[in-house]
């Protein structure tokens, strides 16, 4: 199982996308 904190990271929009 994959750790929680990757699975919020890979939930979460990319920052690059963000103005």
């Amino acid at each position: 199982m994959s750790s929680y904190a990757d699975i919020a990271a890979e939930n979460a929009p990319p920052k690059s996308q963000q103005p």
